[in-house]
């Protein structure tokens, strides 16, 4: 754990420090996506056992912002380090209870774009994992933090906003457990300015 943070941190730091010095300029950005994938945490039954509902780790709503830090001024090939912040959330409700699942994903992401196309490949990395709800068995379980591999595409339908598509590779862990997968796909909207 230690160390897949020391050399996510380290990647970061370097590739902020050996940006060009013409990389002054770049665009806040703010999006959402729905995300589908991911091993199952819980699901709602009905009284004669058919499954209604399913919480799965690698759903379902992603809120974030971030900043492009434009490494060139190509504008028809231009590179970029894109960082964002957000929130990633599902919950599953029922008569019983209700059961939730969130994480806050840091994402460091470098993007090329080609023409129309915005293609990017990345790390991610889920802050505080946490699985709950009321009348659950077990309890609260949080995961560890997680690092994982994203790839993005976006394609622009003004200059201020593009429809996205994602594939997230990521595994949710604690202590010694097995692994539970996050992988996922995603669409989404991006909006910048």
């Amino acid at each position: 754990m230690k160390t897949s943070t020391t050399c996510f941190t380290l990647l970061f730091t370097t590739a902020m420090f050996t940006a060009p010095a013409h990389a002054t300029t770049g665009n806040w950005l703010i999006g959402g996506e729905v995300t589908f994938g991911g091993d199952e945490l819980g699901a709602t039954y009905s009284d004669s056992g058919k499954k209604l509902d399913e919480l799965n780790a690698g759903e379902l709503f992603n809120v974030y912002g971030g900043y492009d830090f434009l490494l060139n001024n190509d504008t028809d090939n231009s590179l970029s380090l894109r960082a964002t912040f957000g929130w990633i959330f599902d919950s599953v409700s029922a008569e019983n209870g209700d059961v939730y699942f969130d994480r806050y994903p840091l994402n460091f992401i470098l993007h090329q774009q080609l023409n129309n196309l915005d293609l990017g490949a990345g790390f991610t990395y889920h802050l505080n994992p946490t699985f709950d709800g009321s009348d659950i068995g077990e309890g609260k379980v949080t995961f560890d933090d997680a690092l994982g591999f994203r790839v993005e595409l976006g394609y622009p339908l003004n200059e201020q906003t593009d429809i996205t598509f994602s594939a997230t590779a990521i595994d949710y862990k604690v202590g010694n457990s097995d692994d539970l997968s996050g992988n996922n796909i995603g669409v989404g909207v991006r909006l910048r300015f």
